[in-house]
Formats: structure tokens, sequence, C-alpha cells
């Protein structure tokens, strides 16, 4: 056999090959539900039933970016700029409507009850020095998320956690990286400085510490970055609230819609 006859071979092999898994593929996804596709696509970061972590909370009866199902197809398939929601190209538009459907059902099934008292959660969040950290509205300083219409994008799930155990939960950017991700510079001083990350790139670092002072370093000026993972400049608040003042603080976040 010549060289170019066993090239052809090999490429016809080849292809059969790639068109053999792609009809596997095919049919295993052929008759998958809305439940299973959620599973393989959305569950990662918007929680087994919807309840949020990466992503937002899908068990709400009303969605802002998808107000409707042609929104809502159009998200899946495109993504959202600016935010860590990627674009779908593997589902058909079959698999579209049944995973829209699916989580659409969401709603019905994990109904939240909500048993605190938001007026009581507001003066607790005052007390507590929330505002130090966190806007709503006009009021606030914006060193952690912005809490305004949380309750569109989170599940009481989530905010008891992040209440409890702050930066366990990680909310990625568009591009995979971690949002308000704790750094400590220590400069070729010797100086240590420890806050939030707001850009990086390969020589430069901006960041922001707890009293909201914004610096802006050249790597070159800096001896060591440690970019700790698993920190929160919010502290743990288990042991400051009771369960009572946890729930009502959710309840006045949850009603921030």
């Amino acid at each position: 056999m010549t060289n170019q006859s066993f090239n052809i071979t090999l490429l016809a092999c080849t292809t059969l090959l790639a068109l053999s898994a792609l009809t596997v593929w095919c049919q295993n996804t052929k008759g998958v539900d809305g439940q299973t596709l959620y599973a393989q696509h959305c569950s990662r970061c918007h929680g087994m039933k919807g309840g949020g972590g990466e992503g937002p909370a899908l068990n709400r009866y009303y969605l802002p970016r998808a107000s409707n199902d042609t929104a809502f197809a159009n998200i899946i398939m495109n993504g959202i700029a600016g935010t860590s929601m990627p674009a779908t190209w593997a589902l058909s538009d079959k698999q579209i409507a049944q995973l829209i459907h699916f989580v659409r059902g969401l709603s019905e099934n994990e109904e939240e009850e909500i048993t605190g008292d938001p007026v009581n959660g507001l003066v607790l969040m005052e007390k507590s020095g929330c505002f130090s950290c966190h806007v709503i509205g006009a009021k606030g300083v914006s060193i952690g998320p912005d809490l305004a219409s949380i309750g569109l994008r989170r599940g009481s799930a989530y905010l008891r956690e992040a209440i409890n155990n702050p930066g366990k939960q990680k909310i990625l950017d568009e591009n995979g990286f971690i949002s308000y991700l704790v750094v400590d510079a220590t400069l070729q001083s010797g100086k240590t400085i420890t806050g939030v990350r707001i850009n990086e790139d390969t020589f430069t670092l901006q960041m922001k510490d707890a009293e909201n002072h914004f610096y802006s370093f050249r790597k070159s000026e800096v001896r060591d970055i440690l970019r700790r993972k698993e920190a929160s400049l919010m502290p743990s608040f288990s042991d400051i609230l009771s369960a009572e003042e946890t729930e009502d603080i959710i309840a006045y976040l949850m009603n921030l819609k």
C-alpha cells in the first residue's frame, strides 16, 4: 500500500469514527428530558434544585432576564455578556424547549417559605454594619456585592450560607475568574496590603481594602501576591446572629426585587 493510499484509508476511518461518535451522542441525547438536561448543563452553577450558587437562583416565578421563552432560549444559546453564563451550542431547539419547561416548573416545586421579619432584618443589617461593605440603592459602600434586587438573583439557602460561611460560595466572572477574590499583596518594602481584587493582568494589580481604599500596583513593585480562594473580607455571622435574626435578614433581602 502506498503512503497516499494509507493516508486516504486513515482519513476515511477517522471520518467514520467521528460520524459514529456523533450518531451515538445524538441517540443518547434524543430522548433526554428537561430534568436530565438541567442536571447535565445547569446544575453546577444554579444548584440541583435551582436554588443558586455561582449562578442566580432559578426556582422563582419571575426571571428578570428571561421574562418570556424567547428571551430564555436566547440566553441558553448565546449566554450573557459580562457574566459567567456561557453560550450553549450542543442543544437542539427541542431540547432547549424541554429545558425551559423544566426550569419554569422549578418555581412550582420549590416554593420558598420565608419565616423571618423583613422590618427587623433591615434594623439588624444596619446594626451589624452590613452597609459598610454592601450597597442597596443609594445606601452603603461598594466593597462587596451590590445587594439591590438580590431577592431576584439568589435563594434563601444561598443567602443563609453567605451570612454564616462567607467565602465558601464563589461567583465567577465572564472570564471564569473568582469575583471578590481576597489577595495579600506584599510590597518590596515588606508591607502587606489585604483586599479584594478589582482587576489583574500580566503587569498590574488593582485591589480595594476593607476601608474602601483603592490600590494599583505594578507587579514589579510587589514581592509576593497570595490569592486566598477560600477567604472573604466579610466575617462570619454564625456566632454573632441568632438563627432567628439570620432569618429576619434573609426575609429582608428576599424582598429586594
